[in-house]
Protein backbone atom coordinates (compact mmCIF):
# COMPACT_ATOMS: atom_id res chain seq x y z
CA UNK A 1 0.00 0.00 0.00
CA UNK A 2 2.47 2.67 0.81
CA UNK A 3 4.50 1.98 -2.39
CA UNK A 4 1.48 2.20 -4.30
CA UNK A 5 0.74 5.60 -2.78
CA UNK A 6 4.28 6.77 -3.10
CA UNK A 7 4.25 5.77 -6.78
CA UNK A 8 1.11 8.23 -6.65
CA UNK A 9 2.70 11.27 -5.29
CA UNK A 10 5.90 10.77 -7.42
CA UNK A 11 3.36 11.50 -10.39
CA UNK A 12 1.25 14.12 -8.75
CA UNK A 13 1.61 17.50 -10.33
CA UNK A 14 2.50 19.56 -7.42
CA UNK A 15 -1.13 21.24 -7.93
CA UNK A 16 -2.82 18.22 -7.66
CA UNK A 17 -0.92 17.38 -4.50
CA UNK A 18 -1.48 20.61 -2.63
CA UNK A 19 -5.23 19.79 -3.40
CA UNK A 20 -4.87 16.59 -1.64
CA UNK A 21 -2.86 17.92 1.27
CA UNK A 22 -5.10 20.74 1.65
CA UNK A 23 -8.35 17.73 2.36
CA UNK A 24 -6.13 15.44 3.81
CA UNK A 25 -8.17 15.06 7.25
CA UNK A 26 -5.67 15.52 10.18
CA UNK A 27 -4.69 19.04 8.23
CA UNK A 28 -8.22 19.81 7.56
CA UNK A 29 -9.27 19.09 11.09
CA UNK A 30 -7.15 21.56 12.35
CA UNK A 31 -7.06 24.09 9.56
CA UNK A 32 -3.83 23.78 8.15
CA UNK A 33 -3.35 24.61 4.80
CA UNK A 34 -0.54 24.15 2.65
CA UNK A 35 0.05 27.35 0.63
CA UNK A 36 2.84 26.21 -1.86
CA UNK A 37 5.02 23.96 -3.02
CA UNK A 38 7.89 24.39 -5.25
CA UNK A 39 7.64 22.23 -8.89
CA UNK A 40 11.07 21.13 -7.26
CA UNK A 41 9.93 20.02 -4.24
CA UNK A 42 12.59 22.06 -2.48
CA UNK A 43 10.04 24.72 -0.62
CA UNK A 44 7.01 24.43 1.20
CA UNK A 45 5.10 26.77 2.77
CA UNK A 46 1.84 26.04 5.23
CA UNK A 47 -0.36 28.19 7.18
CA UNK A 48 -2.77 27.85 9.94
CA UNK A 49 -5.26 29.97 11.17
CA UNK A 50 -6.58 30.32 14.51
CA UNK A 51 -10.28 28.93 14.51
CA UNK A 52 -12.86 27.95 17.44
CA UNK A 53 -12.14 24.58 17.13
CA UNK A 54 -7.99 24.64 17.16
CA UNK A 55 -8.01 26.80 20.16
CA UNK A 56 -6.71 25.97 23.44
CA UNK A 57 -8.45 26.91 27.18
CA UNK A 58 -6.54 30.09 26.96
CA UNK A 59 -8.12 31.55 23.37
CA UNK A 60 -4.61 30.48 21.73
CA UNK A 61 -3.42 28.18 18.98
CA UNK A 62 -3.68 24.46 20.49
CA UNK A 63 -0.25 22.82 20.72
CA UNK A 64 -1.18 19.91 19.35
CA UNK A 65 -1.99 21.49 15.83
CA UNK A 66 0.89 23.55 15.81
CA UNK A 67 3.46 20.70 16.02
CA UNK A 68 0.51 18.94 13.46
CA UNK A 69 1.28 21.80 10.86
CA UNK A 70 4.91 20.64 10.60
CA UNK A 71 4.22 17.05 10.82
CA UNK A 72 5.65 14.60 7.27
CA UNK A 73 6.95 17.63 5.32
CA UNK A 74 10.08 17.09 5.02
CA UNK A 75 9.96 13.28 4.48
CA UNK A 76 7.55 13.83 1.77
CA UNK A 77 10.09 16.60 0.22
CA UNK A 78 12.81 14.32 0.59
CA UNK A 79 10.97 11.21 -0.72
CA UNK A 80 10.17 13.14 -3.88
CA UNK A 81 14.14 14.47 -4.17
CA UNK A 82 15.87 11.10 -3.46
CA UNK A 83 13.46 9.05 -5.11
CA UNK A 84 12.80 5.20 -4.57
CA UNK A 85 15.90 3.78 -3.18
CA UNK A 86 15.74 5.58 0.08
CA UNK A 87 13.30 5.01 3.25
CA UNK A 88 12.30 8.41 4.74
CA UNK A 89 10.03 8.82 7.82
CA UNK A 90 9.84 10.97 10.84
CA UNK A 91 12.07 9.75 13.47
CA UNK A 92 11.32 11.81 16.51
CA UNK A 93 10.42 15.76 17.11
CA UNK A 94 10.02 18.54 19.81
CA UNK A 95 8.70 21.70 19.91
CA UNK A 96 9.63 24.73 22.28
CA UNK A 97 6.67 27.29 22.87
CA UNK A 98 8.06 30.67 22.72
CA UNK A 99 4.90 32.86 22.77
CA UNK A 100 1.31 31.92 22.86
CA UNK A 101 -0.46 31.93 18.68
CA UNK A 102 -3.09 34.49 18.52
CA UNK A 103 -3.21 34.88 14.90
CA UNK A 104 -2.71 32.98 11.59
CA UNK A 105 1.09 31.13 12.26
CA UNK A 106 2.94 29.93 9.01
CA UNK A 107 5.94 27.70 8.49
CA UNK A 108 8.43 27.05 5.25
CA UNK A 109 10.26 24.18 4.49
CA UNK A 110 13.50 24.73 2.32
CA UNK A 111 16.21 22.33 1.00
CA UNK A 112 18.88 23.99 -0.40
CA UNK A 113 21.24 21.54 -2.72
CA UNK A 114 24.09 21.93 -0.37
CA UNK A 115 21.61 19.92 2.38
CA UNK A 116 20.51 17.10 -0.12
CA UNK A 117 24.41 16.79 -1.41
CA UNK A 118 25.31 16.05 2.59
CA UNK A 119 22.66 14.05 2.71
CA UNK A 120 22.90 11.37 0.09
CA UNK A 121 27.01 11.64 0.98
CA UNK A 122 26.63 10.38 4.36
CA UNK A 123 24.05 7.57 3.41
CA UNK A 124 26.51 5.97 1.10
CA UNK A 125 28.93 6.38 3.93
CA UNK A 126 26.94 5.11 6.57
CA UNK A 127 23.83 3.81 5.07
CA UNK A 128 21.41 5.58 6.96
CA UNK A 129 21.56 8.84 9.01
CA UNK A 130 19.19 10.93 11.21
CA UNK A 131 18.93 14.05 9.62
CA UNK A 132 17.95 17.27 12.00
CA UNK A 133 16.34 20.25 10.56
CA UNK A 134 14.74 23.50 12.84
CA UNK A 135 10.86 24.45 11.42
CA UNK A 136 10.21 28.15 12.70
CA UNK A 137 6.60 29.49 13.30
CA UNK A 138 5.90 32.74 13.59
CA UNK A 139 2.49 34.84 13.44
CA UNK A 140 1.62 37.66 10.71
CA UNK A 141 4.08 40.17 11.93
CA UNK A 142 6.72 37.74 11.90
CA UNK A 143 7.04 37.03 15.59
CA UNK A 144 8.54 33.47 16.61
CA UNK A 145 5.83 31.49 18.11
CA UNK A 146 7.82 28.30 18.09
CA UNK A 147 10.61 26.40 17.22
CA UNK A 148 9.92 22.81 16.09
CA UNK A 149 13.08 20.39 15.63
CA UNK A 150 12.42 17.14 13.68
CA UNK A 151 14.56 14.28 13.06
CA UNK A 152 14.38 12.56 10.38
CA UNK A 153 15.46 8.46 9.58
CA UNK A 154 16.91 8.43 5.49
CA UNK A 155 18.37 4.96 4.51
CA UNK A 156 19.54 4.48 1.44
CA UNK A 157 18.50 0.75 0.11
CA UNK A 158 21.02 0.09 -1.55
CA UNK A 159 23.80 0.25 1.06
CA UNK A 160 23.93 -3.58 1.80
CA UNK A 161 24.54 -4.11 -1.57
CA UNK A 162 27.46 -1.55 -1.84
CA UNK A 163 28.64 -2.76 1.55
CA UNK A 164 28.78 -6.45 0.21
CA UNK A 165 30.31 -5.61 -3.21
CA UNK A 166 33.09 -3.67 -1.33
CA UNK A 167 33.78 -6.91 0.83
Amino acid sequence: MHSQIRKLLAKMPVSLLRFVLNRYRPYKGASIKTLYIAKDYRHIKVAMPLKWYNRNYFGTHFGGSLFSMTDAFYPLMLSQLLGKNYIIWDKESSIKYLKPGTTTVYCEFKLDQASIEEIISQTIQHGKIHWQKEVKIHDKSNELIAIVTRTIYIKDKRFSDKKLLNN
